[in-house]
């Protein structure tokens, strides 16, 4: 095995249980096919960017990929504001110290689902729901994908740390959807992915 497929193996391990909280958590406090779902949905995806996108921007950019945080932070703006739901204007802390190279797995790998994600909001709602921020992020998503892999086995990466990072991205997605679920619980059911 060689080392971009040793870390890429590394990161997946480390991730993969949070990962399953993560979809479960959506499935349950975000779901797509609720308009105020949708919303949570985009929310959280707005706490993602605005605070781990300056860190995924330098992963891009060192991979030698298009930035991308800048628009998809607008995008998400804008299908908010299509939603009536109100941004945001606070940022997440994060941790200090923390890897562009697990933060860009996160990210990267988190996009290649979105082309199923937007086919799932489009059936669910037609035109009702807003979809520029997830069209924006499967654009491209599947050809980025592989030059991020190449580009991981051919840096310095600290592969605990990168870990580290990746996890701090799925378990602040998983606090915010069960956040979103004590705010919004009265409008909520009784009752991305991706990362090849």
């Amino acid at each position: 095995m060689n080392r971009g497929a040793e870390i890429r193996e590394a990161l997946k391990s480390s991730t993969q249980e949070l990962h399953t909280q993560v979809d479960a958590a959506m499935g349950l406090h975000a779901p797509l096919h609720q308009l105020d779902g949708y919303g949570r949905f985009l929310g959280c995806m707005q706490g993602v960017h605005d605070a781990f996108g300056e860190l995924s921007d330098r992963c891009s950019e060192a991979a030698g990929i298009e930035a991308q945080s800048g628009e998809l932070r607008r995008l998400l703006r804008s299908d908010l504001a299509a939603l009536g739901v109100a941004a945001d204007s606070s940022t997440g802390q994060v941790a200090a110290g923390l890897s562009p190279w697990g933060i860009g797995y996160a990210l990267e790998g988190s996009a290649l689902g979105s082309t199923h994600l937007v086919k799932a909001v489009k059936a669910s709602h037609d035109d009702a729901a807003p979809v520029q921020f997830l069209t924006a992020s499967a654009r491209g998503a599947r050809e980025r994908w592989p030059i991020f892999l190449g580009a991981l086995g051919n840096a310095e990466v600290d592969v605990d740390n990168a870990c580290q990072s990746a996890r701090a991205v799925f378990d602040f997605i998983l606090r915010t959807f069960q956040s979103s679920a004590v705010e919004g619980s009265e409008d909520l059911p009784s009752s991305h992915r991706s990362h090849r």
